[in-house]
């Protein structure tokens, strides 16, 4: 995105300071703040390795955001932190880090890229630790009201469950020992449950019928 922003071969046109205009770097270093407002970016800039080992700034972001306060890198300033390009320098990658510098605390990305000279330049967007921190904290919170609604969820659907399998179950264990005790006449009321325990209970009150049945003729036939 910062490298469309300048132009892709913006970097085959810079020689030295003089490559670009102040007026022209002031209007890149503008749109930049622009971008960083608008995306949430802490900054976006991007550096040129010389020859020399040096690497210098060809754009930048304000600290401030504002352009007229100045205070940003200029254009081919020496950047005072190089050992954070170790690893792009090394693996000519992507690569992700966190830094401390004068220019704040943040957690950034280097996209390296060659120039038309074969020269190296990156350029870099960071997300300042704070922010990025308030992100996580949130993220952490929102994560955990929803895993204790979930766990609230779960706990009501085990409870409805445990209650919907028990009292049928309750039901029919009342009534078996009702049988058991001499009492053929009881009848259970319909069971609302699974198919297993609807069948159980007709087939004891189908058991229970037929029992007293037996008894009544049985009794029937002693009178005659």
């Amino acid at each position: 995105m910062a490298r469309i922003m300048v132009g892709i071969d913006y970097h085959d046109h810079i020689y030295d300071k003089n490559s670009v205009l102040p007026d022209t770097y002031l209007e890149i270093v503008d749109r930049y703040n622009k971008a960083c407002l608008q995306s949430g970016f802490q900054y976006l800039w991007s550096n040129l390795f010389l020859k020399d080992g040096s690497i210098v700034f060809t754009t930048g972001t304000s600290t401030s955001k504002d352009v007229k306060k100045g205070d940003y890198a200029m254009f081919f300033d020496v950047h005072s932190d190089p050992n954070a390009f170790d690893e792009v320098k090394k693996t000519n990658k992507i690569t992700f880090s966190t830094f401390v510098n004068k220019w704040g605390e943040g957690r950034m990305v280097l996209i390296p890229w060659t120039d038309s000279k074969g020269r190296t330049y990156v350029f870099g967007a960071s997300v300042a630790m704070d922010e990025l921190n308030d992100r996580i904290e949130s993220s952490s919170q929102k994560t955990l009201l929803l895993f204790v609604f979930l766990l609230l969820v779960a706990g009501m659907i085990v409870h409805w469950l445990t209650k919907a399998i028990t009292k049928p179950i309750k039901i029919i264990d009342s009534m078996t020992q009702s049988i058991a005790s001499g009492n053929f006449e009881t009848r259970l009321e319909p069971v609302r449950g699974c198919y297993e325990l609807e069948s159980l209970a007709k087939s004891i009150n189908q058991m229970s019928m037929t029992i007293l049945k037996r008894d009544n003729d049985l009794l029937t036939e002693k009178k005659n």
